[in-house]
């Protein structure tokens, strides 16, 4: 029984779903860069002078590689979401693990850094494409809350990042593809003027 728990703790060990890094609330967009409503969605940030992270699908770094400099140059931090967004029941172990070291070319041809963040898509994993994270050494960053941004309206994505939903440590998940991520960030942001909330990159 001890071998089994000490098995699954260190298969969990890479795992992030939120931090304790501070009092701090990380914002997280995924599926960009999008070549409209990411730029949008930049100048929101820098307007509240917030950080934050995104994870990038490959082929999409590939056909924007502007934004990304602009997202880096900026001091955001910048995440893997995969080259071409495909499920892990789809993925496997070899593909999760080649496209995690040809990840490293795109770092090198664009100029930044993933930092070893990845985020799966859809956020989720089999043991195959888990094993192939833990052997290349990357950092799994999933969320601990959901904005909902799929599924709802924008006024209750707003609700939901409202500060009495949120808590200190949470990263929240958000993507800068959608066309009203930009207005829907400067509403939350503006709100969170009057509170304690902190929001920075991971």
């Amino acid at each position: 029984m001890r071998i089994i728990i000490k098995f699954l703790k260190w298969l969990s060990s890479p795992i992030i779903t939120r931090t304790k890094k501070g009092a701090y609330v990380y914002l997280t967009f995924d599926d960009g860069p999008h070549p409209v409503n990411t730029p949008k969605l930049l100048d929101i940030l820098d307007h509240h002078n917030v950080k934050a992270t995104f994870f990038m699908v490959g082929k999409e770094i590939e056909s924007h590689p502007e934004i990304v400099q602009s997202i880096f140059q900026s001091g955001h931090s910048i995440g893997y979401h995969s080259y071409d967004h495909c499920h892990a029941k789809e993925a496997g172990f070899f593909k999760v693990y080649r496209e995690l070291g040809e990840a490293l070319s795109l770092e090198k041809k664009y100029g930044f850094t993933f930092n070893k963040l990845y985020r799966p898509p859809y956020g989720a994993l089999t043991l195959k494409t888990l094993i192939a994270i833990i052997a290349r050494r990357w950092k799994i960053i999933l969320w601990s809350k959901d904005s909902m941004d799929s599924y709802v309206n924008q006024d209750q994505v707003v609700d939901n990042l409202s500060a009495s939903n949120i808590n200190v440590g949470d990263i929240v998940l958000l993507h800068d593809d959608y066309k009203t991520t930009s207005s829907t960030i400067d509403l939350v942001l503006a709100k969170y003027n009057s509170t304690n909330i902190i929001c920075r990159n991971l």
